[in-house]
Order: structure tokens, then sequence, then C-alpha cells
């Protein structure tokens, strides 16, 4: 179902803030400083773009670049057109970011049909096993935030900055006992006596900047069995603090170049070199497959059942294209549960609704994210799986996989050899989401607020340990107009 997480790694991700600082953090020659030299300088952390046949570990680092490029091109889960050499990494220039007693390097990923504005390639010096740890970063960004990328700005959060560990680097181990990348954003004020912030103007030889870390956190997972009580607090951070990356932290920048397209707007440059508009989103994904009359016609058949006690779904698998078509299978009762059960999935399934009956959260549930990832896996991977909740409430929520890898690992995680799910497993899923998302919201309302704002404090905490348990989903809301057209946006936590 997924390959077993192997490495247990504290990633952060450095993306600096203001042009000033590249005076003091990156050199502005090609040559190559050892990074043993650069061990006791201020800042601590130190930049420079390089020309990649100038980097001290070139020969190491083709090797490995051959293999990685081979990889992600046969391997469907990066290769979403499955054709071959459709994925190319950039080898002209690189960003070369020295650390501690580390170093990264940064390369930029084109394909043949873009769905991000920004992806890179990392290889981080791993010190203990004296050889390069893979990731890809996928910043799923605006066009502005893009523009601002380049121009030396910095990005504001990393709730949709994406981080893969191609080599499947954390250890399963971990995973159980709740240890998942959280990502920050962090701001260092200057070195002066004025501690100066962003924006501020400074003179210091250590002017402010920021940077994303994404770093290792372990929750505590016990919980009681019942909706009430205390959220508790996240657990301990082993790691590096603000100003001092160590060297397990993976630290790097965006490396982009904006482009505008020929007929205007802000493009991406595909493996080709040409200015394209990005591929559909999950937000226009997502719009465009709520189009669709049948897949209307059914959820609106839903929302009048919610009213009754017990579940009902449907199933939607392609059976054509133009026009687009669907078989639709009606889901089947568990009667001990009142809950619903779909067909096994195929390459062909593109979404599942189903609904929640009264009483019940207008949420995803937790065996909601269960299914919903096994089935993008169980359907031979299939990333453009989707999940459609019609609640109690009469709104809609969606959740996407975003990052099949993740997907993988979270749903391989609560299930037995045979692939089904593990209930002692399953019980410890379950008390972290009473724990990070009932009990937290909860504590919000305070028994103060309503049932409107319960079901926004529930969808706020929810989206948040999509990311903090590395589920590689995403949520949605829809809002609908009097003619019954669906637009969708994602919801982003807000702290």
């Amino acid at each position: 179902m997924k390959q077993k997480l192997k490495r247990y790694l504290k990633f952060g991700i450095f993306l600096f803030g203001i042009a000033l600082i590249f005076t003091h953090c990156k050199k502005e020659d090609d040559s190559i400083i050892d990074e043993s030299q650069l061990q006791q300088i201020e800042p601590k952390v130190v930049s420079q773009k390089i020309a990649f046949d100038n980097s001290l570990h070139r020969n190491t680092l083709n090797k490995t670049i051959g293999k990685l490029k081979s990889k992600l091109n046969s391997d469907n889960q990066f290769n979403r057109d499955n054709e071959d050499d459709n994925i190319i990494i950039l080898t002209d220039e690189v960003l070369y970011t020295t650390y501690s007693e580390t170093h990264t390097y940064t390369f930029k990923l084109l394909r043949i049909n873009p769905e991000f504005y920004i992806e890179n390639v990392v290889l981080h010096y791993n010190v203990e096993t004296e050889s390069y740890d893979e990731y890809l970063i996928q910043y799923d960004i605006t066009p502005e935030e893009y523009l601002n990328i380049d121009n030396g700005g910095f990005l504001e959060n990393s709730d949709r900055v994406t981080i893969t560990d191609l080599e499947n680097g954390f250890v399963s181990s971990y995973l159980n006992r709740g240890c998942n990348r959280v990502c920050q954003t962090i701001y260092v004020e200057c070195s002066s006596p004025a501690k100066h912030t962003l924006g501020q103007t400074c003179t210091a030889e250590t002017p402010p900047y920021s940077y994303q870390s994404c770093s290792t956190v372990c929750f505590d997972i016990s919980a009681p069995d019942g909706p009430s009580g205390g959220g508790g607090s996240n657990g301990g951070d082993s790691g590096s603090d603000n100003d001092n990356p160590i060297d397990t932290d993976v630290v790097t920048d965006p490396m982009s170049s904006s482009c505008k397209m020929s007929g205007g707007g802000t493009g991406a440059i595909d493996a080709n070199g040409d200015c394209v508009a990005l591929g559909l989103g999950h937000v226009a994904s997502l719009n465009k497959l709520t189009e669709q009359s049948q897949i209307q016609d059914k959820i609106a058949e839903l929302k009048t059942k919610t009213s009754e006690d017990r579940e009902y779904g449907y199933q939607f698998k392609l059976s054509g294209s133009n026009p687009i078509t669907y078989n639709i299978v009606e889901a089947t009762l568990d009667t001990d549960s009142r809950g619903v059960r779909f067909d096994f999935p195929s390459h062909l399934t593109r979404l599942e609704v189903h609904t929640h009956y009264a009483g019940l959260d207008s949420a995803f549930s937790s065996e909601d994210l269960f299914n919903t990832v096994r089935s993008a896996v169980n359907a031979n991977n299939n990333d453009q799986h989707t999940s459609i909740l019609v609640a109690p409430n009469g709104k809609l929520f969606a959740l996407r996989v975003n990052n099949m890898e993740n997907a993988g690992s979270f749903a391989d995680n609560y299930v037995d050899s045979n692939g089904n799910a593990d209930k002692d497993k399953f019980e410890t899923m379950q008390k972290f989401y009473i724990k990070y998302v009932v009990n937290k919201a909860n504590e919000d309302c305070n028994n103060t607020c309503t049932d409107a704002e319960y079901d926004a404090f529930l969808n706020n905490h929810l989206a948040k340990i999509l990311i903090t348990f590395s589920t590689g989903l995403s949520l949605y809301e829809a809002t609908e107009d009097a003619d019954g057209n669906i637009t969708w946006s994602p919801i982003v936590y807000t702290p």
C-alpha cells in the first residue's frame, strides 16, 4: 500500500524574507567556500546561487540526480502523465546553503504539465550516513506570492508547502507515536539592541529575516474516550532554536523563475522551457467535478436525507470522457454503525459522497479521513480521488489527496498485514482526533458558541491536523448560489 518510512528527521525549511538579508547571507560571486569555513560566522545560515559545475560535490551529486530523475519519471506517483522524460531537474544553477556542520543543494524541477508554480528538489547532506537525503518540495502558492518570492520577498506561512521524502525517511514507529512534520513561519530580529523586525529600517550587521521551519513534533495521543476534557499541548520539539539550525534540519530557499504568458497572466516554466498556465488545481478541479449534472443531482438528493437516522452515499466511477459520464453505485448500509460502505475503488473511481445524519458533527470524522486515503491508495494511488460530505447543517465539505506519499503512509499506519483496519491502531487515531479536533473545538467554544460556530471550530482544527498528522489530505468547503452552482474554497487553519 505504501513503502514504509525509514528515517526520523527534523525538518527546517528556511525561506529568507527580504532582499536585504542576502547582503549578509549570500555570497555575490560564483566561488564556493567549503562549509567548514562558515561555521562560526554570522548569520548562521549562508546561501549562494552557484553554477553547478563549480560545486565541491558535483561528482557525487551527478550520480544522485541521475538516479533521482529516473525515479521521478518512472514512478506514477510523481509522473502524473505517465510519459518518459516529462520531469527534468535543472543543474545549470543551484542554491548552495551551508549551516551548522552540513549543507543542502536546491534544484529547480520542471515538468511537462506543471501544477505548482515552484517545485524544487533538495539534497541534504546527512552527517550520520555521510550521504544525501532527497526531498521534493512543492509550493502551492498564488501568482502574487510567486512573483513576490521571485522578486526577493518571503513566504508568510507554510500551510501550503508540501514536503515529500523521496526515500521515505520517517521511521514508521515514530508515526505510530504521533510524530509528524509541523511547519511554521519563524521571524528573527536583527542583531542590534533595537531588535528590529521585518519591514523596519535596520543597518545592523545581520538584519531581520524570516524562514519556514518544518520540524518533527511528537504529539501526546492519549485522550479520554469521550468528547469532553482538556486538549493537552503538543509534545516536545528537540530541534534547533530560531536562529541556529542544526545539521538534521533541512534548510533551503525556493528556486524559481517567474514568467509571463504570451496572452498575459503569470505562468510557470514547463519542461520544454515554455511559459504555460498551471494545470487544474484542487479548487478548479473540484468546481469542474461538481458542475456535472449527475453529481449535482445526487448531492441534491442526499441533502434531503440528512434528517434520517442513518448515512447514505454514492460512488462515482468514470465511464465516458466526451461527454463526461459516470457509473453511479449506491453505498450499502453497515447496520452496526449506521454508516455506509462503498464498493472497492478502481482507477476510474473519482468521487465518493456520503451524508452525516442529524446528531453527527458537520465535519469529516476520523473514519472518513482513513477511508478517503485508503480508497485513493486502493484506486492505484489515484490522486484525483475526492470525498464529499453532505453535512447535517446543509453544508458541503470535500477532502482531496494533495500528497499521495503521505496519504499512503497515513493509511498503511492503521492497517494490518491484510490491508484491513487494525482495531487497536485505529482506536489510537480516533483518540488523536478527539483530542486535537473535538476537544480543541470545545475549548474554543467554552460552552458559549452556537452550533454554527462550533462546526467552524471543528473544521478549523481538522484542517490543522490534516497537515500536522501528515495525512496527505486537504480540506475544502463549498458555497452554493440560488441556482445550485457549487464553488469550492480551501479551509486553512487559523490560530
